[in-house]
């Protein structure tokens, strides 16, 4: 359009309506690079992997493993009961011990976790 033809609303819309052909989904279709289905790829991997379930632990025993970590500065490997709506296993969680409050403990990272909620703990090392 050059600077001397006025605007013209009535023709833009004339050419959406019968010129312009939206491909839809297809016109994405080049941002998948081989990088992106390589994570796709690796993300359903990790969802499709099941985790097998450790020993299921004492509170006496928990709670002597948590007090002896967290008086070392040691971190923890927790396995947590399920909280998933498959049902399966989450990934162990690891860190260090920063307190505790009430009936939960508290990671450095800040993440609180209910005590009754673990199910299996060792110390990392």
């Amino acid at each position: 359009m050059s600077n001397e033809e006025p605007y013209d609303p009535d023709l833009v819309k004339e050419f959406f309506h019968h010129d312009y052909v939206d491909r839809g989904m297809l016109k994405w279709q080049g941002y998948y690079l081989s990088d992106h289905t390589a994570q796709l790829n690796k993300q359903a991997k990790k969802r499709a992997e099941v985790i097998q379930p450790k020993t299921i632990m004492t509170p006496a025993e928990i709670g002597q493993i948590l007090q002896s970590a967290f008086a070392n500065n040691y971190a923890v490997r927790l396995q947590l009961y399920s909280n998933a709506s498959d049902g399966h296993l989450q990934p162990d969680v690891v860190g260090h011990i920063a307190g505790y409050y009430e009936t939960q403990i508290i990671l450095k990272d800040g993440q609180k976790i209910d005590l009754l909620n673990i199910r299996n703990v060792k110390s990392k090392d």
